[in-house]
């Protein structure tokens, strides 16, 4: 009989974010006091700490906590059954007939089913209640790291999977899309020269 596994709570705020765009910072240096000016104003976040510590934060961690405590009270006290009724039948095995042999076992066989798929269960609900947790604390996040910006008119803000916000000041992506197409069609003029001026040759 395989020990019970631990229904870990996993750390809040332990989250993946996404959504990063393509920024650019223009500089220009100064030749009087040899320094380097950007004209986009940057700050950092703690993510982790941010989701962590917060109010709600706080309280998704004991509401998990709890959850998890509940679930592995009933796992623990589905073993113990199971343990029980096969020391039971070790005991009295010798005085069953092959009947009731075969009816005792089919019990255990059952009772071991059931509480494998309750620990199956009790994982994959907890996994799916982190998921949703994690998403709902990354939401509101990621709102107050916008509203702050916009307020304080911060153009990026950084966390530690990248970039949480970005204004439209610091978003080169357009450019970036312009300067891929100008370069695809300078480069199909290209491929159409070489291809006119080879056919050329075949002709004469």
């Amino acid at each position: 009989m395989k020990n019970i596994r631990k229904i870990a709570l996993l750390t809040v705020g332990v989250v993946v974010f996404s959504g990063a765009n393509l920024v650019a910072a223009d500089s220009a240096k100064d030749t009087k006091n040899n320094e380097v000016n950007f004209d986009l104003t940057i700050r950092y976040v703690d993510s982790f700490a941010a989701i962590r510590t917060s109010d709600e934060g706080k309280e998704v961690a004991k509401e998990l906590d709890s959850k998890r405590m509940e679930l592995t009270k009933e796992i623990k006290e589905m073993e113990q059954q199971f343990t029980v009724a096969a020391k039971d039948f070790q005991a009295k095995a010798s005085t069953l007939s092959e009947s009731g042999k075969e009816r005792e076992q089919k019990k255990l066989v059952k009772m071991e089913r059931e509480y494998k798929s309750k620990l199956q269960e009790s994982d994959e609900d907890m996994k799916i209640t982190m998921q949703s947790v994690q998403e709902r604390l990354l939401r509101e996040h990621n709102d107050a790291v916008a509203k702050y910006a916009k307020t304080n008119e911060i153009d990026l803000v950084f966390g530690p999977g990248g970039v949480v916000f970005s204004s439209e000041k610091a978003n080169c992506t357009m450019d970036v899309i312009e300067g891929m197409n100008k370069n695809f069609v300078a480069k199909s003029k290209g491929t159409t020269a070489v291809a006119s001026k080879d056919s050329s040759k075949v002709s004469v």
